[in-house]
């Protein structure tokens, strides 16, 4: 029977801008596709959704409850950077995988039960690749 195994980023998008920008880490932040105060936000960080920021709320609203909040576009090209250092980390347990772009790859785990006693190893070892990589954000 075939294994395979996938490494999906949570809010891959915020979580390859954290990556690119290691200030934000920590910090609440949100994405939205203009600064403008009615724009509505498309995602939010854990930090923020724990003051009750939500992702479909204006700017204005969110900035009402955290008037800190650091607020960003999408990022290409860190994204790009964090899909590239993602397959490279699946690639370092897997030569056969398989990326998406949004935050998950898919690896074939066939032959991998010689080095790895259980589906449980073989997680922890992608989180912990995951973790060196930057990409922690429920990985």
């Amino acid at each position: 029977m075939a294994r395979s195994a996938c490494i999906a980023v949570a809010d891959f998008p915020l979580a390859a801008l954290v990556r690119a920008n290691p200030a934000l880490a920590g910090a609440p932040l949100a994405l939205s596709h203009t600064l403008a105060p009615h724009s509505e936000l498309t995602l939010v960080s854990p930090e923020a959704r724990k003051s009750g920021v939500y992702p479909g709320m204006t700017i204005a609203q969110a900035r009402s409850i955290i008037p800190a909040l650091a607020l960003a576009h999408r990022s290409e090209a860190a994204e790009v950077s964090a899909m590239d250092a993602l397959a490279d980390a699946a690639e370092s347990l897997s030569p056969i995988v398989e990326p998406d772009g949004g935050g998950r790859a898919w690896l074939d785990l066939a032959g991998r039960g010689r080095i790895y006693r259980s589906e449980e190893e073989i997680a922890s070892g992608l989180a912990a690749r995951c973790v060196r990589i930057g990409l922690d954000r429920g990985a």
